[in-house]
């Protein structure tokens, strides 16, 4: 079984020499300029994805949220049940919109990209 996202490939098979197979089959086309991770458990996007009980899969991304809030400049002082609020939808008028500091921006952007 073959997973594409973008440019990266989950690859799963019963048979270990199956894969084997196919990374040098993409090797002979991409060079080695590709990366390989085997095992159960890998890294990807911020989540931690589990693969080491059969049957079972379990993905977290608590290391990447402790992250988060380590590295961000502001403290964070409180929580919400849900990011649903009343005025999710609600757009601001152009003269009362102020941008954020480009430090700002970075952080956001650091935290939710």
């Amino acid at each position: 079984t073959v997973l594409w996202h973008v440019d990266d490939l989950k690859i799963s098979c019963v048979n270990e020499f199956e894969i084997t197979k196919l990374l040098l089959y993409l090797k002979s086309i991409y060079g080695n300029n590709i990366s390989i991770n085997r095992g159960k458990v890998h890294d990807y996007l911020g989540m931690t994805m589990d693969f080491s009980e059969d049957g079972v899969f379990r993905v977290t991304m608590l290391p990447f949220i402790d992250t988060i809030f380590a590295d961000f400049p502001e403290p964070i002082t409180r929580s919400a049940p849900s990011p649903y609020t009343d005025y999710l939808f609600k757009v601001r008028d152009e003269e009362d919109a102020q941008l954020l500091s480009p430090a700002r921006a970075v952080s956001f952007h650091r935290s939710v990209a």
